[in-house]
């Protein structure tokens, strides 16, 4: 089950008179003991992933896909498909923030007018269409790989990504975390991806090519508003679909968790906090 530590809830800035006032939402993390446990934790949840990874590639062999070009392309890993509902016309691919690391707190500017934006924790992808659900299908592509979704699929932006945790990623609500499973299977990377959850794990150590491609994004919003014409009100599937895949580019000093010591000092400060807060707020 994902925490509240999942940064898919991000601290954003809307442009001015577009969306309304801007929100922000903070990533809270809770005191616990996963948490208190700090890198001893994250070592054996690496060790608990690496262990199961290696079982399946003993079981299966080296997963081989293959793309409308016709060549073949080798991935790590393929997330199952997910529905994101989206609002204020866009989503996020978020990532977990795992017990130790400091939250990254960052803001996301929409003024500009890239269909996709990447801060640290997250990469923001900007819909033609404002509120509806579109699924989502997150890979990780082997190094050296040319990833190709096959056909009907259009690229929308290349980016690159770092990780700032351990490297979980969720395919992300606007509001509500991460996604959920799509109602329907995911025809992309030239096989079938069934409904589940649209997460990956990334390498840490490593600086990734984000490629984003959509389909159906090239006349979304025209069939959106058509439908509103005909006053379907409830119309709110099958506009847009969206498919990114990460292939390694380059290594990086992988992110560490902060000293187990500096984080118990830390959420002692917080339950302080919140203590005195009770404390006035019982007074009054």
């Amino acid at each position: 089950m994902v925490s509240e530590a999942v940064p898919c809830l991000p601290s954003l800035r809307y442009p001015v008179g577009e969306h309304g006032r801007g929100h922000r939402f903070l990533t809270v993390s809770r005191l616990s003991t996963l948490a208190m446990s700090g890198k001893r934790a994250l070592t054996a949840i690496r060790q608990a992933r690496a262990h199961v990874r290696e079982l399946v590639w003993a079981l299966a062999g080296r997963v081989m896909m293959y793309g409308a070009s016709g060549g073949g392309m080798s991935f790590v890993e393929i997330g199952r498909a997910g529905i994101a509902e989206i609002e204020y016309s866009y989503f996020s691919i978020g990532e977990m923030q795992d017990p130790g690391f400091e939250p990254v707190e960052t803001q996301v500017d929409f003024s500009t007018p890239e269909p996709v934006i990447v801060v640290p924790g997250q990469i923001v992808v900007v819909s033609r269409v404002r509120t509806h659900r579109a699924p989502v299908v997150l890979a990780a592509a082997a190094e050296g790989e040319e990833p190709v979704p096959g056909d009907g699929w259009q690229m929308v932006a290349t980016k690159s990504y770092a990780p700032v945790y351990a490297g979980r990623m969720f395919a992300c609500d606007t509001m509500n975390g991460p996604a959920s499973p799509a109602p329907e299977p995911v025809e992309v990377f030239g096989q079938r991806i069934n409904p589940g959850e649209p997460a990956i794990d990334l390498d840490s150590s490593r600086v990734y090519r984000v490629q984003v491609w959509a389909r159906g994004r090239e006349d979304s919003r025209e069939r959106h508003e058509e439908a509103m014409e005909r006053e379907e009100w409830g119309a709110s599937e099958g506009f847009e679909a969206y498919a990114v895949a990460f292939t390694p580019q380059r290594k990086q000093e992988p992110p560490v968790p902060r000293n187990e010591d500096r984080l118990r000092e830390r959420f002692a400060r917080q339950r302080a906090e919140e203590d005195e807060i009770a404390r006035l707020l019982a007074g009054q």
